[in-house]
């Protein structure tokens, strides 16, 4: 063995991979975390899923020293794939990610009960998709940018609707 921090029980590996960073309990290949496993980092971030040649790789459930948790899909420990990501705060997005960002369709919601549902594109609203606001005002239309841009409706809660061109975030053409 290589590591003199190591040891293996009924075929698991046990030993601190990376220095003083944290410890693995799990399958290994090669020294290398690999199939399923728990990783607790010395930073306070835990890892427990399935695991790659020594990087979180298919499905597994990441929780942060924030509050912060995911449960999901990794490629190469990147959230890649179907996933439910939950902020401390209490704000939720489950759908798809690429590459770490939000991207294809999800649903994102706040505590306050605002809500959106629709495409994402490098983590920002894009193409269609509805945004249900706290006060129970939506928009739905397209979306550039994280921006309602392209066409739309806005329904205020006082009765005034919009439909039509959106610029940037704003109504065009009234």
């Amino acid at each position: 063995a290589r590591f003199s921090n190591h040891h293996h029980v009924r075929d698991v590996l046990v030993f601190d991979p990376y220095g003083d960073k944290g410890i693995y309990t799990g399958q290994a290949h090669n020294d290398k975390p690999h199939k399923r496993g728990t990783m607790r980092y010395a930073d306070g971030r835990v890892y427990v899923g399935e695991w790659y040649k020594g990087r979180w790789h298919g499905y597994g459930r990441g929780t942060f020293p924030n509050g912060d948790s995911y449960a999901g899909q990794y490629v190469y420990d990147q959230r890649h794939g179907k996933g439910t990501y939950r902020w401390h705060d209490g704000r939720v997005y489950n759908g798809r990610f690429e590459n770490d960002k939000r991207h294809g369709f999800g649903s994102y919601s706040w505590p306050d009960g605002a809500r959106y549902d629709g495409e994402f594109d490098d983590g920002l609203y894009q193409g269609k998709g509805t945004f249900r606001f706290a006060d129970r005002s939506f928009y739905t239309g397209e979306w550039q940018d994280g921006m309602q841009h392209g066409q739309g409706t806005c329904s205020w809660r006082n009765g005034r609707v919009y439909t039509g061109e959106w610029y940037e975030g704003k109504a065009h053409g009234q």
